[in-house]
């Protein structure tokens, strides 16, 4: 007799959705126990496997993490581009399949993917339908990275962002910046849900937080709230119940804080938050009052650690560059003289960018696609020796690379 399987079914806007449940409905080839449109249920609902898209917003790798740890699979559905593709095998999931195929022929694939591995270690699971085998990108005590980006007011850290966090895998931007919070718009994004949301239920329902992040086609948002007066009764415990939860559950968070200033009203805030994020990417534009304010942030950023051994990563990101050489070899040798600086980023100005910024579309400008590139590599390298020479000698390689690209 063939085995039939009890499938969690999460809703979204799809076609392909309400064909299988109509198809499996009719015909029982698979067993639709439920149609989950809170996706938190899944938490006590039995079944074989979930069935999920690729742009449901709870979908992320800590989601599979604790459906795998039940004893679920986890499968994916998307139109098998090769960006969803690549997110969806990011995730850890288990099998990814079409969404342009009838529902006789997805119920199919679907069976026949179960038959063959549902009783194997999952280790041992070799699946054509399987993306890719998907290196872990978690630290080795399963927390993910966290990045901030802080700047000056009006440098483009929100720009610098959304890119640095669409070209990372299994990743989410928070709007962090309470003075000038401008993600939705920027993103086309919508106002709600917006952080106070995800803050209220990282604190006491931990279990309704992927329904506070929007998502982009490569990452999760938390929108910042419409106006910085919302935000003044966040309490420090609050910020650090919803880095807790953004740790645990995607491999990499991005914060974008904005402007920093001590005598901002939420610097307190600033600086929990700068506690707990290592490296902290600073954005500066590529002039002598640009430079004086970075050397202030970082200032500040070092005046945070308690130890040598607890010394932050801290890049430079100088953003709006021209196409002067001999102006951005000035800056870069003035930033190389700064011993806290451990990487040196150069975005050339794109007037692509400055044009569409607030018309709800992020692009990533092509000439940003090598600086973009070395600045991930920063990310997603370990701490760097404490040792002065061998972190003065990684300095100087690591800003030979952008000079030459922006030009």
């Amino acid at each position: 007799m063939a085995n039939v399987y009890d499938i969690a079914l999460v809703f979204s806007p799809h076609e392909w959705v309400e064909a299988l449940h109509r198809h499996c409905t009719n015909t029982g080839d698979l067993r639709i126990r439920a149609l989950v449109y809170d996706s938190s249920v899944l938490e006590t609902e039995i079944f074989d496997a979930c069935i999920i898209a690729d742009s449901h917003p709870a979908l992320s790798s800590g989601f599979v993490l604790s459906l795998h740890e039940a004893g679920h699979a986890v499968l994916g559905i998307c139109d098998k581009s090769a960006e969803a593709q690549s997110f969806l095998a990011s995730t850890g999931i288990d099998a990814i399949f079409s969404s342009k195929i009838s529902a006789e022929q997805l119920t199919g694939e679907i069976r026949e993917f179960l038959n063959n591995t549902w009783n194997k270690p999952q280790d041992v699971i070799d699946i054509p339908h399987i993306n890719a085998t998907q290196e872990d990108v978690r630290k080795p005590n399963n927390i993910g990275h966290v990045v901030s980006v802080v700047g000056a007011g009006g440098t483009g850290t929100t720009e610098v962002a959304l890119v640095l966090a669409s070209r990372l895998i299994d990743s989410v931007a928070v709007d962090l910046d309470f003075e000038h919070p401008s993600f939705a718009p920027r993103a086309g994004l919508a106002l709600e849900p917006h952080l106070l949301g995800a803050i209220e239920s990282a604190h006491n329902h931990p279990e309704t937080f992927p329904d506070f992040v929007q998502r982009m086609p490569s990452n999760g948002v938390i929108s910042g709230t419409s106006h910085a007066s919302f935000t003044r009764d966040i309490r420090s415990y609050e910020l650090e119940s919803l880095h807790h939860r953004l740790i645990s559950t995607y491999a990499h968070t991005i914060y974008d804080l904005g402007r920093i200033s001590e005598d901002s009203h939420f610097f307190s805030r600033t600086q929990t938050l700068l506690n707990v994020t290592d490296p902290v990417l600073i954005v500066i534009e590529p002039n002598p009052v640009g430079i004086l304010r970075g050397l202030e942030i970082i200032a500040l950023v070092s005046s945070l650690q308690h130890s040598e051994t607890d010394e932050k990563r801290i890049g430079v990101i100088v953003n709006k560059c021209p196409k002067n050489k001999d102006m951005l070899k000035d800056v870069s040798r003035e930033l190389e003289a700064i011993e806290q600086i451990s990487m040196i980023a150069l975005l050339p100005f794109a007037s692509e960018l400055l044009g569409r910024s607030w018309c709800n579309e992020v692009i990533q400008p092509r000439s940003w696609k090598a600086p973009i590139n070395h600045i991930l590599d920063f990310i997603c390298t370990d701490r760097m020796p404490s040792d002065s020479t061998s972190k003065k000698r990684d300095r100087v390689d690591l800003t030979l690379e952008p000079v030459g690209a922006s030009t």
